[in-house]
């Protein structure tokens, strides 16, 4: 059918070491352009094909000159046409990363199969399963198969179920899997199914017999399922098996009893349940825009267009997949994407597609995270669909009230207590599905979404534009880059901004309105059906005993949170009427300065160098208007959202980052911002204030005004006592009066504060009055903290407030002392730098880089960092910043080494550890002290080309065998304190479950009501000190040294004799005893 002899030639050329590289390029472009035009010869209209031919020529090219035998090119083609339109995202030169772990072939295949069962086709995923050897090493392997049987048992128009069975049979036997229980009962209810002869039932006995000889429950195996179909007959098989039995039929998990809850689950719990569980079932929620109304004599027109497109990706979406499942059907290895484009109804297809195109921006989109983007929200509809939400509705209700009877049992014991439990089968996609499937919905909504003459403006006759895409394809420059973009019609843009008003929200995006569901594995838990991430953008390493880290998490997100609306509305007013940047409220991009006019001169120097510092200047305010308008667009769905919340109870469910780092999911609207987000969060639950509570609040007020900081808490009492004229006016008249609160360091949520202590004074008794404020206790550079205990620094540990003392240290002013000290000196020799910097050494000037210098900041980005803050000062000259900057970062970090000798020993150690590992070619991990698993994920990055039959696409991923030796090596020591940091947290949430405090947490930064400071602190310390008792440096290397030098040395000789010198070089601790932190008043303050 094709013609070969250009291909053979160029093939041959390729392995010549002297072939010109001009004459190749030529030569390819030539055996192209030949191959395109016979391969476009054969292609009919009823057959279109999916992968570009120019991709086929490229993998076709790479596979030839690798197997350096011209005489298997023919072979070579079939194999190609067969299989590459399986290959879209495969990498030319490299093979794909973690072929036999989570995101490799295993996982890969599996999310095949998975697709094929949900979308019918039972046959194909048999086929696929005996085909694919699936490595055992994943016990998730066990459940695809009885996922199958079970889908198997249940289907009626497949004829031939035994046949189907016993190939999934021999392919368990093959993979090495054992055969369960479980398999057993469906192979008896498949056999039940489809022969009555003597022969079978004498197999069905045989199966009986040998599950009661093995002891096994038969009543559990039957309870545990939910198959109607299946117990119907094994229960109709049992029967005759064991005639004599007594005992009723035995009933599935759905015909049991369902518990409708009980006064507990009933009233407010009930409706926040029944809200959240169908915003869940949407996969999507719509807000209310607080700024922007609607122009509605647009709307209308918008309708009729949204209709329209509505029905044309209808029709020719189901034109196309029936087109492409005839050609799989024919070849089950090409367009194994075909599957994934049934699971779920057609109009959830189109109205992902329609979410999409509404939410390009005008300037459009990467191609590529569009593909992901849409592939990403069909994966998550699709676990959607899954779930059995009559099942979870009585799971959830038993659980509610197991809460009310057992307040103090874990929130993890009492979910797992419940008998319904089921582990699911599902894994996420891996991202080659996810892209193909968005790459396939991409395409047709470039071939069929067109805007019409009636919303085209211009000079241009309108009959010229009666067809014009509503959405293209193109390039565009992106730093060194050229990225593919996709862009939307700026006429549809503009229509669709004046008729929106409301904002579409995915699930995972929004606070839930009932509590979360706990988590009790690395798999399950966070929203109720909505699928959820135990770890941010890493899958969790599968086996691993987080039984302590799931219970901390649900401490967390069991926390119930309103609104704070005063707050609230003084913030939208403000919002509305063009923000303050001084106090954190962005104001619009419209409100960025102008740049100076530059004046032209008659030189042509003076003209060269003012047209240089007009460009930069445009550039400088592209910059800014962008920065305005990225915090413009947060701060306008932060505050649409917390509109949403004003009058609701609300819950955040968490998840981890791969340190062990608690965050909360939703990331428009949480505490984990700045002052100005962390004001808007006050608890339902609120408590009497007390004597302790009284005096608590006040200290917290004084501390968030940053005007009493090295002062003792008897002399922040005493100057809030003093300041209750302006708190009180701060409270009555915030922006009428005399503002006091506006100078203070963090001052929203010193208005709260005001208000709250406003209203207590003003009660009846203010010990009684009952406060829901968060009051929090933060620690100090707690970073160094952690370095100064694993050191037993005395030295680092009197700065940072190990140490009891009558007064807090204050780390960064010691710091900024013996900067100044160091710049007098370098003055006195006549440094010019150190002479302007006269008086200009603040605490604020070194602060943020000595609190990051421990979470791994260079000396560019200290520099960076001291160089904003130079250019904020006013008296300042701007023009020696960057050098005064560059100079003040060297003096921090000597500051920092003659304070924290320790510390740097620690830090220089590690490194030298990760480098050693590193370089040997393994990644760096370690356990945290609860048991959570950690491995660095930097690696270096592979590119690979991507061709649709829409754009080429240039596409980034890690190769999990390169580590990054650079990031691993700078990395270590920040992410190991994270780690610690993180683990301290989570002892810390647990013990004050374990007293009934409520607790919340922003890292090193504790909440909790007034009246359980106190209690929160001693807590606090006792765990800070339980967690330093151990040998945290010893076990290190225990967990290293078993990895990769005991088990199957994964170094080299080199490395790994390096790497035992290292480990015997353990940096010695100094003198510091530990249980001095147990009387610490300032340690977290």
């Amino acid at each position: 059918m094709y013609k070969f002899s250009h291909l053979k030639f160029y093939c041959k050329c390729l392995q010549r070491e002297t072939f010109n590289g001009i004459l190749k390029k030529r030569k390819l472009t030539w055996c192209k352009r030949r191959y395109l035009h016979h391969t476009s010869s054969v292609m009919s209209y009823q057959q279109p094909r999916v992968e570009s031919s120019e991709v086929l020529f490229d993998d076709l090219m790479f596979k030839y000159s690798e197997s350096k035998d011209v005489g298997k090119f023919p072979d070579i083609l079939v194999e190609s046409e067969l299989v590459k339109d399986d290959d879209k995202i495969t990498n030319k030169k490299q093979t794909n990363e973690g072929e036999s772990g989570v995101g490799g072939e295993w996982e890969y295949h599996h999310n095949y199969i998975e697709a094929c069962i949900s979308s019918g086709f039972l046959v194909e995923a048999v086929k696929a399963l005996s085909q694919n050897s699936i490595a055992n090493s994943h016990g998730t392997d066990l459940q695809l198969c009885e996922f199958v049987l079970s889908k198997l048992v249940e289907a009626t128009n497949i004829s031939n179920k035994k046949v189907l069975m016993t190939k999934i049979l021999t392919s368990m036997e093959e993979m090495e899997i054992q055969v369960s229980n479980l398999c057993r009962l469906y192979q008896v209810a498949i056999i039940q199914q489809t022969s009555r002869s003597k022969a079978a039932q004498t197999e069905i006995h045989k199966i009986f017999t040998n599950l009661q000889s093995s002891g096994t429950d038969m009543n559990k195996l039957f309870v545990t399922s939910s198959s109607p179909a299946l117990v119907q007959h094994v229960n109709r098989a049992w029967k005759s098996f064991n005639r004599d039995d007594p005992r009723p039929p035995l009933a599935t998990a759905d015909k049991r009893q369902q518990d409708g809850g009980g006064p507990e689950f009933d009233g407010e719990v009930r409706r926040g349940f029944e809200e959240q569980l169908a915003a869940e079932t949407r996969c999507s929620l719509e807000i209310e825009n607080v700024m922007r109304p609607m122009k509605k004599g647009k709307r209308r027109k918008a309708d009729d267009l949204h209709r329209k497109w509505n029905f044309s990706l209808l029709c020719h979406f189901r034109q196309r997949r029936f087109e492409l499942t005839e050609r799989w059907r024919r070849d089950e290895r090409r367009l194994r994407v075909v599957p994934f484009l049934h699971i779920l109804p057609d109009d959830r297809y189109v109205e992902i597609m329609m979410n999409t195109m509404k939410s390009l921006p005008l300037a459009g989109a990467i191609t590529s995270h569009v593909c992901m983007q849409m592939g990403d929200a069909v994966y998550r509809s699709w676990v959607v669909n899954q779930a059995d939400r009559a099942l979870l509705t009585s799971q959830y209700a038993r659980f509610v009230r197991a809460q009310a009877e057992r307040p103090h049992e874990r929130a993890r014991e009492l979910w797992c207590g419940d008998e319904t439990t089921t582990s699911s089968t599902l894994l996420p996609w891996n991202h080659k599905w996810q892209f193909r499937v968005g790459v396939a919905l991409l395409e047709l909504m470039v071939a069929q979404l067109t805007i019409g003459d009636d919303t085209t403006i211009g000079e241009v006759p309108t009959a010229y534009f009666r067809h014009t895409p509503a959405v293209f394809n193109s390039y565009k420059p992106w730093g060194k880059r050229v990225y593919s973009m996709t862009i939307p019609h700026p006429n549809y843009v503009r229509l669709s901004c004046d008729v929106t008003n409301n904002f579409t929200f995915n699930s995972d995006l929004l606070p839930m309105m009932s509590p979360a569901k706990p988590w009790v594995s690395a798999t399950s838990g966070g929203f109720l059906i909505y699928p959820t991430q135990f770890v941010r953008k890493f899958n969790a390493v599968r086996g691993d005993d987080v039984t302590r880290v799931c219970d901390a998490l649900n401490v967390v997100s069991s926390v119930a949170w309103n609104v704070n609306k005063p707050v609230l509305d003084i913030q939208l007013e403000m919002f509305r009427n063009g923000g303050n940047s001084a106090l954190g409220i962005p104001p619009p991009k419209s409100s960025a300065p102008v740049p100076a006019m530059v004046r032209l001169s008659n030189k042509m120097e003076d003209s060269l160098r003012l047209k240089l510092e007009e460009r930069r200047q445009q550039t400088d305010l592209k910059k800014v208007e962008s920065e305005m308008y990225s915090l413009y667009c947060n701060a306008l769905f932060k505050f649409s959202i917390a509109n949403y919340c004003r009058d609701r109870t609300f819950w955040l469910p968490h998840s981890l980052d791969f340190r062990g780092r608690v965050y909360p999911i939703p990331p428009h609207f949480n505490y984990m911002g700045g002052d100005e987000n962390r004001v808007l969060f006050k608890f339902r639950d609120s408590k009497e204030l007390g004597e302790e509570g009284l005096k608590w609040l006040k200290i917290h007020l004084v501390n968030l005004t940053d005007m009493k900081k090295g002062e003792s808490n008897e002399t922040r009492l005493q100057f809030a006592d003093e300041m209750i004229d302006e708190i009180m006016d701060s409270a009555d008249w915030p922006l009428e009066g005399r503002r006091w609160w506006m100078k203070c360091d963090e001052p929203w949520q010193t208005l709260a504060a005001c208000m709250e202590l406003t209203h207590a004074l003003r009660s009846r008794d203010p010990t009684k009055y009952r406060s829901a404020l968060a009051i929090y206790q933060d620690g100090s550079c707690n970073g160094l903290q952690h370095y100064a205990a694993m050191g037993r620094d005395v030295i680092g540990a009197q700065q940072v407030n190990l140490s009891p003392a009558d007064k807090p240290q204050d780390i960064y002013s010691g710091v900024a002392a013996n900067v100044e000290s160091f710049r007098k000196e370098d003055a006195a020799r006549g440094h010019e730098i150190a002479q302007i910097l006269d008086g200009m050494v603040t605490r604020k000037v070194v602060k943020q880089t000595v609190m990051t210098t421990v979470y791994g900041v260079t000396r560019f980005g200290g520099g960076q960092q001291i160089h904003r803050q130079l250019l904020d000062m006013d008296h300042f000259p701007p023009e020696h910043a960057r050098q005064a900057a560059n100079y003040l970062v060297l003096l921090v970090f000597r500051g920092l080494d003659v304070m924290f000798t320790g510390a740097s020993e620690i830090k220089k150690w590690l490194q030298e550890i990760a480098e050693t590992i590193t370089k040997g070619g393994e990644t760096v991990d370690w356990i945290t002290p609860l048991g959570l698993h950690v491995v660095q994920p930097y690696y270096k990055t592979s590119t690979q080309r991507v061709d649709s039959n829409i754009s080429r696409m240039t596409m980034s991923k890690y190769d999990v065998r390169r580590p990054n030796v650079m990031k691993q090596r700078n990395a270590f020591p920040p992410n190991f304190v994270h780690s610690l940091d993180a683990a301290h947290m989570m002892m810390t949430a647990l013990e004050c479950e374990k007293q009934g405090i409520t607790f919340s947490a922003v890292h090193d930064c504790y909440w909790t009501h007034a009246s359980d400071v106190d209690a929160m602190n001693a807590i606090c310390r006792q765990q800070f000190v339980q967690l330093h008792s151990q040998a945290i440096l010893e076990d290190l290397v225990d967990h290293l040294t078993k990895r990769l030098l005991h088990d199957n040395n994964k170094l080299s000789p080199v490395h790994s004799q390096k790497l035992r010198q290292l480990f015997h070089k353990i940096p010695q601790r100094g003198t510091f005893d530990l249980n001095q932190v147990n009387h610490s008043t300032y340690f977290f303050c």
